[in-house]
C-alpha cells in the first residue's frame, strides 16, 4: 500500500465453555469481531455452537500469509473429538 498506513489483521480462535468446537477467523478489528460473536449478531457456526470465548489471537506478520493457511481445505469451523478416538 503506497502512501497510506498498512492495516493490521488478527487471526483468532473462538471456542465454547466445553471446548468441543472451535472457530477460526481473521479480522482487522478484533474487539468489534469478538463482540459480534459474543452478542450472537451474525448467523452461523459461532451462534449455533455458542462460541463466546476468545481462545487465541496471534498477529500474523502479513495478512496475505495468514489467510490462505486459515482457509486451507475449505473449512474454518471444526469440531474436536475429545473421546480419544
Amino acid at each position: 500500500m503506497t502512501g497510506s498506513a498498512q492495516r493490521q489483521y488478527y487471526f483468532y480462535i473462538m471456542t465454547n465453555s466445553t471446548n468441543v468446537a472451535v472457530y477460526t477467523g481473521m479480522t482487522n478489528d478484533l474487539k468489534r469481531r469478538v463482540f459480534q460473536h459474543r452478542e450472537k449478531m451474525v448467523e452461523g457456526f459461532t451462534k449455533r455452537y455458542d462460541q463466546d470465548i476468545l481462545s487465541c489471537h496471534p498477529e500474523p506478520p502479513e495478512a496475505e500469509k495468514g489467510l490462505p493457511r486459515m482457509t486451507e481445505g475449505g473449512q474454518r469451523a471444526v469440531q474436536i473429538d475429545k473421546g480419544g478416538r
